[in-house]
């Protein structure tokens, strides 16, 4: 028989030098825990997330787990358009949870804890006066809206209202400070994916065109991947006014992307995805059309419509408006 090799033999005497003695197989109920300060030093949370409200009145601090539990890596995702996207919170794959947030008063350093249970957390949206934030809280069937004043009342949740946080944050303050424009999810259930494709994939060239292509991760893949994206993608676009607890349809159900007021809130300059979709680069290629919207959601003025950019250089960017 066959001596053992020097480094197997190096390997042999590492396992069985190691605390616990040689390494077996782990037991049936699971994996084996670490040595305690090991563990410990893994599931520690790290220093709470500092950040300052706009008028620099309070601090706010953020803790977060150190690591994400195997129930969330655990949860299905889909990979669309460079994306991966949590189907059933309508936004972006969950990762830590927040176990605690504090305001803390710039003027004197007292310290107020924020009473909200662990989750997967937004950090504050402040408005421009400091009056108010609002929370966005990842649930089944997407975000929840939450709104507190830091002087006075802890969060509280705004009912009836579901954030789509797939292709932008999902919320924000109009110029009055007072009312939030929010990416709602849209009604409808995603499709099932068929047990036999409706045809073949075709992706056409053009002759004579220069058509660079980087390598990107998660891209669609198939005509079922686009209706998911589309699905998973579009919002309507709410205008909540949590004073006077009213909810107003902005506009139709589309893929918003970018959704910008004006100063005085009586327009809103939009940003949404068109297709034909690509197979090869992700959203941020995807055609585009901006346009100025009124307080209605009508269409004033189309500002701009970008097509595919497919024939980018590595490096460039795209012709005509930005």
């Amino acid at each position: 028989m066959r001596a053992p090799s020097r480094s197997s033999s190096s390997v042999a005497l590492v396992l069985a030098l190691a605390p616990g003695g040689p390494a077996h197989a782990p037991p049936a109920g699971g994996g084996r825990r670490p040595p305690e300060p090991v563990a410990r030093r893994g599931e520690s949370p790290p220093p709470p997330d500092a950040s300052l409200s706009p008028q620099r009145t309070w601090l706010t601090l953020r803790t977060r787990e150190a690591l994400p539990g195997l129930d969330v890596i655990a949860r299905p995702h889909l990979k669309l358009a460079g994306q991966r996207v949590a189907p059933a919170a309508h936004g972006p794959e969950l990762a830590v949870r927040t176990l605690a947030l504090a305001l803390v008063a710039v003027a004197d350093g007292k310290e107020t804890p924020v009473a909200i249970p662990p989750g997967h957390w937004t950090g504050p949206i402040w408005s421009a006066d400091d009056r108010a934030f609002a929370l966005v809280r990842a649930g089944d069937g997407g975000g929840e809206l939450w709104l507190a004043d830091p002087a006075t009342a802890p969060p509280r949740r705004i009912a009836g209202v579901r954030v789509n946080a797939v292709l932008a944050g999902g919320v924000q303050w109009l110029p009055d400070q007072r009312r939030l424009l929010v990416h709602a999810v849209a009604a409808g259930a995603a499709s099932e994916r068929p047990l036999v494709p409706s045809g073949p994939q075709v992706q056409a060239a053009q002759p004579g065109e220069k058509a660079p292509v980087r390598t990107y991760q998660d891209l669609l893949q198939d005509a079922h991947d686009e209706a998911l994206f589309e699905h998973y993608g579009q919002s309507q676009l709410l205008v909540v006014d949590p004073a006077a607890g009213s909810r107003t349809a902005l506009g139709p159900v589309a893929l918003w992307e970018r959704v910008e007021p004006s100063p005085d809130g009586a327009l809103l300059l939009a940003t949404r995805i068109e297709r034909p979709f690509s197979y090869l680069h992700p959203r941020s290629a995807f055609p585009r059309a901006v346009e100025v919207l009124d307080r209605d959601g009508r269409v004033v003025r189309t500002v701009a419509k970008t097509p595919l950019q497919d024939a980018v250089p590595i490096g460039g960017v795209p012709t005509g408006p930005r």
